[in-house]
């Protein structure tokens, strides 16, 4: 079987619902990785290009008012044989006449006589790639940074960059390949932290410091109830497991992992970067989520920079 990458939305009424969740669990739980996600309202312009092969046809403004009526989901899942895996657990694209034991039979309560009678789109809560071509397609259009290494730095580092001419250069040039958009890399939050170290660099407690990074996750990445709650699960996990973490450690590896980031970078061996932590963060993700490889300051500096 070939490894693939397919894409699906969690369509307005799938989000409104409140079902993201038990949707891409299903997913999940048939072997499938998520690998990127986001959460966005998406523009006439992004979906016109989306459904450019139905320009025309009588359902395509209802369609693109739909999908435009409220914020959608899109998830990059990767698996043997994906794009047909996922199209079966999705169901038929009336819901109304999918089977039981599918995301659109199980969930779904609209019907296309419904919809043809009120003179609307039908709302089946998920898009999927209907195959190969048409999946890179899509991903491509939704996730045009999925190719660019995300790389997210535990706040440990900051002080340490500020000091090292080396490491500050080196994570600089990456912040400003991005701005020119010839970035390999993503480097989120460094340009902000350093640069309030470098203003006040003696005044930051680590209490200071720690609140600063939060709110740079907050902006950059999203601190969300998902988040807290996977954060939650893996302090607690370790804490059973007598591993020494601080819930904000955890935090900044749940935000790597829901945001599908490649990279966390870290000194601190006792308890991010150690080797027993990262076996409790992988199997509570047990298959859900990519985890991130979590590396030290000199294995990022010779991975970055050459």
């Amino acid at each position: 079987m070939t490894v693939e990458r397919t894409l699906i939305i969690i369509k307005p009424d799938g989000v409104k619902g409140h079902l993201a969740e038990k949707i891409v669990e299903r997913y999940t739980k048939a072997g499938l990785k998520v690998i990127a996600q986001k959460k966005i309202k998406a523009t006439h312009k992004l979906l016109t290009k989306h459904y450019s092969a139905h320009i025309g046809k009588p359902f395509f403004e209802g369609l693109l008012n739909f999908m435009s009526s409220g914020k959608v989901i899109a998830y990059v899942l990767e698996g043997k044989n994906a794009v047909q895996e996922v199209r079966r657990i999705t169901g038929a694209t009336d819901p109304s006449k999918a089977e039981k034991g599918t995301v659109r039979g199980d969930f779904g309560t609209d019907s296309g006589e419904k919809a043809d009678a009120e003179d609307r789109s039908i709302e089946n809560l998920v898009h999927a790639s209907g195959n190969v071509e048409e999946a890179n397609k899509e991903i491509s259009l939704w996730f045009s940074d999925l190719e660019q290494t995300k790389v997210l730095i535990d706040t440990n580092i900051y002080g340490w960059a500020v000091e090292d001419k080396n490491v500050s250069d080196l994570l600089l040039k990456l912040i400003e390949e991005k701005k020119q958009g010839t970035n390999s890399a993503i480097v989120f939050g460094f340009d902000i932290i350093k640069k309030e170290l470098e203003n006040n660099p003696h005044t930051p407690t680590k209490l200071k410091t720690l609140e600063l990074y939060r709110s740079v996750i907050s902006k950059h990445l999203g601190i969300t109830k998902d988040t807290r709650m996977l954060a939650e699960s893996y302090f607690e996990s370790c804490k059973s497991s007598k591993l020494k973490i601080t819930i904000e450690d955890c935090e900044i590896i749940a935000a790597a992992v829901i945001n599908c980031i490649e990279f966390v970078v870290t000194n601190n061996r006792r308890t991010m970067n150690n080797p027993r932590t990262i076996e409790v963060i992988e199997k509570i993700n047990d298959g859900r989520f990519k985890t991130p490889k979590i590396i030290d300051s000199k294995e990022a500096i010779s991975m970055f920079s050459s």
